[in-house]
């Protein structure tokens, strides 16, 4: 993949080769995300590992809320404490990427 400098927010022709949100379809997304999150009734009564065996058995689901705003918050956090060298895209590849050679 190629990596480009983006002057300003990148467009969607920028992005149409990856099939990417643009910045402002991401900031919508997460924006829906923490609303349906806020809008759980039990949204703090599990962790997310909880909620996420309990998707299945009971009736309100916020795990896919909630673990996309985690994802957001961790790859935030990566991406500062490594000076933006490192994100999330990384943590992937490694653990994608240990699976294929085991």
């Amino acid at each position: 993949m190629v990596l480009r400098r983006f002057h300003g927010l990148p467009s969607r022709a920028d992005f149409s080769a990856f099939d990417l949100l643009t910045f402002q379809e991401f900031l919508n997304a997460i924006s829906r995300a923490y609303d349906g999150y806020m809008l759980g009734l039990e949204r703090d009564r599990w962790s997310l590992v909880e909620a996420s065996k309990r998707r299945w058995t009971v009736g309100e689901s916020s795990v896919y809320s909630k673990s996309m705003l985690v994802a957001f918050l961790y790859d935030l956090n990566l991406r500062s404490l490594s000076r933006r060298k490192h994100s999330l895209d990384d943590v992937y590849r490694n653990i994608f990427g240990n699976m294929v050679r085991t």
